[in-house]
């Protein structure tokens, strides 16, 4: 936090509180300030090392530091900067739209059913991630959950979601790496370019639109499919069932 730290506490006057509020360039420490006299419009970011956030009439602030709260629940916030809030066990975001990174390092449960665009999000103790309405992202960590859905995500950083045996991201164009090594099957039809894909456990492997590719591992694959495929890095995966094209750039790759 490189912004002016101010403490405010319940003593605070409502006008001092909202001038406050309303600076870009402070960030407020709310650790004794009941976080329901917060308006409703926050500029400034929020600190606080209180155990619970609740913030249940803020729809748009600064970057919100909460890294020693148990729980996080903003129920209104539509726009926000960084979020981090390592130890909360819940994460609820129902209205967030647009984010900067979100860091929730520590929730079995996160829910942000209206995220559209995000920074990096830290998903890592998530048994299932769902981002129905995600669009663009940075990186996406959700190490431990056991699916993946993102119907609407269409460019992200790298994408790991090691332990999904279901992975959906029928409208990911772009991407970095994708590591989804438990899925049983791989599909992602508007996929074109990215960067290495771990699709170790899938037995099909279907990338129609695929064009540019870092290396592709998909060593159980009976079916692989990436028909319009021009250039990857190494390709895994039964011999039969690697497009032409790319085995024969294989073949001169061994022999230079």
């Amino acid at each position: 936090m490189s912004n002016k730290v101010i403490a405010v506490d319940n003593s605070t006057e409502p006008s001092e509180l909202a001038a406050l509020a309303n600076d870009p360039l402070v960030t407020l420490d709310a650790t004794k300030l009941d976080l329901g006299r917060l308006p409703e419009h926050v500029k400034a970011a929020l600190y606080t090392d209180a155990t619970t956030f609740s913030a249940p009439q803020l729809q748009t602030s600064g970057s919100i530091h909460a890294n020693s709260a148990t729980s996080f629940s903003v129920p209104q916030l539509q726009t926000s900067g960084h979020i981090h809030a390592y130890a909360a066990t819940s994460f609820s975001a129902p209205q967030l739209q647009t984010s900067g990174d979100i860091v929730s390092r520590s929730a079995t449960n996160f829910s942000v059913p209206q995220l559209q665009t995000s920074g990096n999000i830290y998903a890592r103790a998530a048994t299932s991630f769902s981002a129905p309405q995600l669009q663009t992202s940075g990186n996406i960590y959700a190490d431990r959950a056991t699916s993946f859905s993102a119907p609407q995500l269409q460019t992200s950083g790298h994408v790991y979601a090691y332990r999904a045996t279901s992975f959906s991201a029928p409208q990911l164009q772009d991407s970095g790496n994708i590591y989804a090594d438990s899925a049983t099957s791989f599909s992602v039809p508007q996929l074109q370019t990215s960067g290495n894909i771990y699709a170790y456990r899938a037995t099909s492997f279907s990338a129609p639109q695929l064009q540019t590719s870092g290396n592709i591992y998909a060593y159980r694959a009976t079916s692989f499919s990436t028909p319009q495929l021009q250039d990857s890095g190494h390709i895994s995966a039964p011999g039969d069932t690697v497009p032409a094209l790319m085995q024969q750039k294989q073949r001169r790759a061994l022999h230079l």
